[in-house]
């Protein structure tokens, strides 16, 4: 536990948001959990850390202005990403919700998406 406390606190004096030390974490629990399940590791030494405090604050929205420039942007340059944001932008559907539309949960006709799934992470980064 001690070497995973100075890895955290190294991360962290690094200069690392408490949201990627929390995610180092996550994965070093994972992989050694999985250790311990094939018994090559008799205890997952990261259960005996704590994680660390992530502080959330309040999600401020762009401003209209902004999202239209955004959206003029993409659009006069003719970039591929320019239909995700814009269902970003108008259904206020979540990023990993919209990457992992798939075709048949677009319907045009009636101008409906099917929201079915996320792609896990796309949330978390």
């Amino acid at each position: 536990p001690t070497h995973v406390r100075n890895l955290l606190v190294a991360l962290t004096t690094q200069g690392m948001a408490p949201a990627g030390v929390d995610l180092c974490r996550n994965v070093l629990h994972g992989a050694l959990k999985a250790a311990v399940q094939q018994e090559l590791l008799s205890r997952n030494v990261v259960d005996a850390t704590a994680p660390p405090r992530v502080e959330r604050s309040e999600i401020v929205p762009p401003q209209i202005e902004a999202v239209a420039h955004v959206l003029d942007s993409a659009d006069a340059a003719g970039h591929y990403l320019f239909a995700a944001l814009h269902l970003l932008a108008y259904t206020g559907a979540r990023r990993g919700e919209i990457l992992a539309l798939d075709w048949e949960h677009v319907n045009l006709t009636e101008g409906t998406i099917s929201i079915m799934r996320s792609l896990e992470g796309a949330e978390k980064v």
